[in-house]
């Protein structure tokens, strides 16, 4: 409903797909100093989709933008998962004085 009130009121059918990044990119901001990986992602995620939206047709926009928010999810999230992992390996690892 926004997404239609907006591409009526500006006639710019990229900004409409420019504002559902506008989320991702307040939720990166709010996340900014706790979750260092996960924020320097999401901010990329935005700058991708946004230089995209404003620089290739929309036919390649839709694809692209359907395609980059579950690729740079799960590629965060894995790469999370090995991360802790290996914090996990290396404090089981560590002596313990007893």
């Amino acid at each position: 409903m926004l997404g239609l009130v907006v591409a009526l009121l500006t006639g710019d059918a990229r900004f409409v797909l420019v504002k559902d990044y506008l989320v991702t990119f307040v939720i990166a901001l709010a996340a900014l100093g706790t979750l260092g990986l996960w924020v320097v992602g999401l901010i990329g995620e935005v700058a991708v989709a946004v230089a995209v939206i404003y620089t290739t047709p929309l036919a390649v926009v839709v694809i692209v933008t359907g395609v980059l928010t579950p690729v740079v999810l799960l590629s965060l999230i894995a790469v999370t998962q090995v991360r802790a992992g290996r914090a996990h390996g290396e404090a089981s690892s560590t002596p313990h004085l007893s």
